[in-house]
C-alpha cells in the first residue's frame, strides 16, 4: 500500500508528461453507466468516469482511466458491517482495437492500477452500538486494482467516437476496525481481511481526438 502511494503520483505525472510531450495523437474520454458487484456489495450503482489517452498505432491505445460508484453494502460474515462504499479506480490500460465492417471497430483492454475505497458505517448500525455505550469505526484500505474490458467504438465525425463497452475490475483489499467504550474510555481493534469487491460495469461515452 505505502509503496503504490508512493509511485502513483509519480506514473501519473510521467503518464501525464509522456501524453503532452507525444508526436502521436491523444483522446480525451468520458463515460458513465451503471456498474454492480456479484460479493459483498448489493445492487446496481452509477458509474462516471473519464480518461486520457496516447494512440500508440492506429489500432493500440495507451489509456489512464479513472471511474467513480458508491453501492450498499451487506454486513458481510468477514467482518464489515452494513454501510456504503465508494470506489474510485485509476488504471493504466492497454487497448487494441479491430476494425471491421465500415468504419466501426470492436476493441479489447487491459491493465492495473490503484482503487482508492472510502466506507462509511450505515447510521442506524452505529447509533445501535452508541445507545450502549460504544462508538465503532470500520474502514477500508486503498489497494491494487485489475481490469479488463471489451466494447465497440461507432465514429460520429471525424475526431469523435461512440463508445459502448463493460469492464471487469477485481478489486482485492483488507480494513480494519475500531470500537471505542464510550464510557470506559478503552478501545478495541482488529482487521478485516480478503474483502472483495470486484465489479462489472457496463458504459457508454465518447472519445475526443485532439491531435
Amino acid at each position: 500500500g505505502e509503496l503504490m502511494n508512493k509511485h502513483l503520483p509519480i506514473a501519473a505525472a510521467m503518464f501525464l508528461s509522456l501524453a503532452l510531450s507525444a508526436s502521436a495523437g491523444i483522446h480525451l474520454a468520458l463515460f458513465g453507466g451503471y456498474a454492480a458487484t456479484p460479493g459483498k456489495a448489493s445492487g446496481e450503482a452509477p458509474v462516471f468516469g473519464a480518461g486520457l489517452g496516447i494512440d500508440l498505432t492506429p489500432t493500440l491505445s495507451l489509456d489512464l482511466t479513472a471511474g467513480r460508484w458508491v453501492l450498499s453494502v451487506r454486513s458481510t460474515s468477514d467482518g464489515l458491517s452494513r454501510g456504503r462504499l465508494t470506489e474510485i479506480p485509476v488504471t493504466l490500460d492497454l487497448r487494441a482495437r479491430f476494425p471491421f465492417g465500415r468504419d466501426l471497430a470492436a476493441y479489447v483492454s487491459g491493465g492495473l492500477g490503484y482503487a482508492f475505497h472510502g466506507f462509511a458505517l450505515d447510521g442506524e448500525v452505529a447509533e445501535g452500538w452508541r445507545k450502549p455505550g460504544f462508538e465503532v469505526s470500520e474502514r477500508v484500505d486503498h489497494g491494487l486494482a485489475i481490469q479488463i474490458g471489451t466494447g465497440l467504438t461507432v465514429p460520429l465525425g471525424p475526431a469523435v467516437d461512440f463508445d459502448l463497452g463493460a469492464r471487469y475490475t477485481i478489486l482485492r483489499t483488507k480494513g480494519s476496525w475500531i470500537m471505542a467504550d464510550l464510557v470506559g474510555g478503552q478501545s478495541l481493534g482488529g482487521t478485516i481481511d480478503k474483502l472483495d469487491f470486484d465489479a462489472l460495469s457496463v458504459v457508454a461515452g465518447f472519445r475526443v481526438a485532439f491531435r
